[in-house]
């Protein structure tokens, strides 16, 4: 199974602008266009030996497109679940965003590490 790194890398190689948790805009660094991702991570801790815990983290990528996405947008987010979590288990669900007109496919996962202490 791969990291929580390694699957935000596979995101990141697909291309398109990725940032975590949200793209800060400034006059030098405006939003990016259509389609862009969005990460978030909560990590869990367990295990209580002296050389080796359980990392548990609970991730979200958010894929942003146009608001009704056409053909074009659903084949990038079809290539985008392809080369992102072809070996990752994952909930999808799409909302549309009223007021940003843009439509968000979240994906949300889990990854369990072995993390060594010390």
């Amino acid at each position: 199974m791969p990291t929580f790194n390694e699957i935000i890398e596979r995101a990141a190689a697909c291309g398109y602008p990725i940032a975590e948790n949200e793209f800060v805009i400034t006059k030098q660094n405006p939003a990016p266009t259509l389609p862009f991702a969005c990460y978030t991570r909560v990590e869990h801790f367990t295990g209580s030996d002296d050389a080796v815990r359980i990392k548990t983290t609970d991730g979200a990528i958010e894929f942003y497109t146009d608001r009704k996405p056409s053909a074009a947008d659903l084949k990038k987010i079809a290539e985008f679940e392809k080369k992102v979590f072809f070996d990752v288990d994952y909930t999808k669900s799409q909302n549309f965003i009223r007021e940003e007109n843009m439509t968000q496919t979240a994906y949300d996962f889990t990854i369990k590490e072995k993390v060594r202490k010390g």
